[in-house]
């Protein structure tokens, strides 16, 4: 199909909804479109493209990142909202210009990795506002990629179908389930030698005592203790870690002093003697709580494993508090896969453009590869 058809037809298909932009300026009537839709439809939308992550956001990277926001209105109603942000990254000689749908685009270095984004609108408006979306990016100029960054995979589905047509690659989150039958968490781990690694662990750290953070002053305790830790380990091996960042760091204060009165964030720690051992810092989404990051120490002797023993504790916490699922989110990591039961699927996948500039980018970088291989084999 020629591009114009493409475009048509997307045009076509989107007919009933409309875009309308809000520059960054008008962020009040953005929280106004954001609440009508979520008063309409509850927590059917995605908890990291809701207008309290979202405002958040703003409020510490909306200076730092160029965006706008696109609401969708069916005959005067509104339907649909995302935050649309740009960014350009270098790749060879010419800089990727990309949009990216929900709260991404910083620095590396200051990213919050939204994971479990997607499309502030009802399931039954949703394909329609995502093909109003594509055809919005295909009026609007100088961009090169269209990138989502951790959708739900229905609404990344959405997408991927008002685009191109197909399916976009899944990524795994590894998840524990918490039924326990009654036996303990341990028991229900498929691999014999890592529940023989956790029951010495936890052997190796006694005494210890749990605390799952009930307001948000002893929250913000943990995460000050969390965040030494885990900087701790990461400067060790010279990388920056997650909290490098005063921007970031200060949105996440922020995220959890507001979240966690309401039972939408955790911290949770492990101490022997008033030290802290381990602390992991969380999302509660439904019946889930989302592991997002956690501080472990790391001088213990080598057979003791805090991380592995404060994930199955803060499972446990998580279990006796009514919670179904320990979801570990995206990224390959060796304990995740030993300590999970299932899987879940999110969406990283970037559109390219039809236009010819970003066709020649994609040209060049296709010639990039095949002359790195040919100089592999040669």
């Amino acid at each position: 199909m020629s591009e114009p058809s493409a475009v048509r037809r997307r045009l076509t298909s989107a007919r009933s909804v409309e875009i309308r932009t809000l520059p960054a300026v008008a962020r009040e009537q953005a929280r106004m479109a954001w609440a009508r839709i979520e008063q309409t439809i509850g927590p059917e939308v995605p908890p990291f493209c809701r207008w309290s992550w979202t405002d958040l956001w703003l409020t510490h990277f909306g200076d730092l990142v160029p965006h706008q926001f696109w609401i969708a209105e069916r005959n005067g109603r509104v339907c649909g909202a995302v935050l649309v942000t740009r960014d350009v990254e270098r790749r060879g000689p010419l800089p990727i210009r990309r949009l990216h749908l929900g709260t991404a685009g910083e620095r590396p270095d200051e990213s919050v990795f939204v994971e479990y984004n997607g499309l502030c609108a009802a399931a039954w408006d949703r394909h329609e506002f995502a093909a109003a979306i594509v055809a919005q990016a295909d009026r609007t100029r100088r961009w090169d990629e269209l990138v989502l960054d951790g959708f739900v995979a229905d609404h990344a589905e959405a997408i991927g179908l008002a685009a191109s047509g197909t399916q976009l690659p899944l990524s795994a989150s590894p998840v524990l389930d918490l039924a326990s039958d009654g036996r303990g968490l341990i028991a229900t781990l498929p691999a014999k030698s890592v529940r023989a690694l956790l029951r010495r662990s936890l052997r190796g750290m006694e005494p210890y005592e749990t605390e799952w953070a009930t307001t948000a002053d002893s929250a913000l305790e943990i995460m000050d203790d969390l965040q030494q830790l885990h900087q701790r380990r990461w400067r060790a091996r010279g990388e920056r870690g997650a909290f490098s960042s005063a921007r970031k760091r200060a949105f996440h204060r922020a995220l959890v002093a507001s979240w966690l009165p309401a039972g939408r964030a955790a911290m949770f720690a492990v101490r022997r003697h008033g030290e802290v051992l381990g602390a992991v810092y969380g999302f509660v989404v439904g019946d889930t709580l989302q592991y997002y990051q956690g501080g472990f120490r790391t001088d213990l002797p080598s057979k003791i494993r805090p991380g592995y023993a404060t994930h199955l504790l803060a499972a446990e916490a998580a279990r006796q508090r009514g919670l179904r699922f320990y979801e570990f989110l995206a990224g390959e990591a060796r304990y995740k896969d030993e300590l999970a039961t299932s899987r879940r699927y999110l969406v990283w996948a970037t559109l390219p453009n039809r236009r010819p500039r970003a066709r020649m980018i994609r040209a060049a970088r296709a010639a990039n590869r095949a002359a790195v291989l040919r100089d592999l084999i040669m």
